[in-house]
């Protein structure tokens, strides 16, 4: 057979709808779906009594209307308020974040810290928090006796 534009499209058509036609395709997405779904590391969300918190979001400028959704006292969705004049249902990818800055451990300060390292280094040591009342104090009272207390 001689393979000419009209004999490759013709093949190729057909062969596109050959594999439409067959079940293959959609038993490949069936189980696709069947196997994202059981996947171990998917979060299993959180059941027990809804609740609702209005707040407004301080991570950026805009001051944005936040509600956020718990469930026995953790908060499980960051989502815009519809009665806030600044932002009418909206909210920016930094407050939809929000969760993600309250829970991930990589990024979050657990307790007081003081740190060990050169500036910018990243090492830091738990200390308790009176320990963290001492030192902030000292560091308070010793600017106001230079008349710096602006430095703070």
């Amino acid at each position: 057979m001689k393979i000419t534009r009209r004999n490759f499209i013709a093949s190729i058509v057909g062969g596109v709808v050959g594999i439409q036609v067959t079940p293959l395709p959609w038993k490949f997405t069936d189980d696709a779906a069947i196997w994202t779904q059981n996947w171990r590391w998917v979060p299993v969300p959180p059941t027990g009594e809804f609740t609702k918190e209005t707040s407004v979001c301080n991570l950026c400028p805009g001051g944005c209307g936040i509600a956020v959704r718990k469930v026995d006292e953790r908060a499980v969705k960051i989502e815009g308020r519809t009665d806030y004049p600044v932002n009418p249902g909206g909210i920016c990818p930094v407050g939809m974040g929000g969760l993600q800055l309250l829970y991930n451990e990589g990024i979050r300060f657990p307790g007081p810290m003081k740190r060990v390292g050169p500036r910018g280094s990243g090492e830091f040591q738990d200390i308790t928090w009176d320990e963290a009342f001492a030192i902030l104090g000292k560091r308070i009272s010793g600017l106001r006796k230079h008349g710096q207390p602006q430095k703070l």
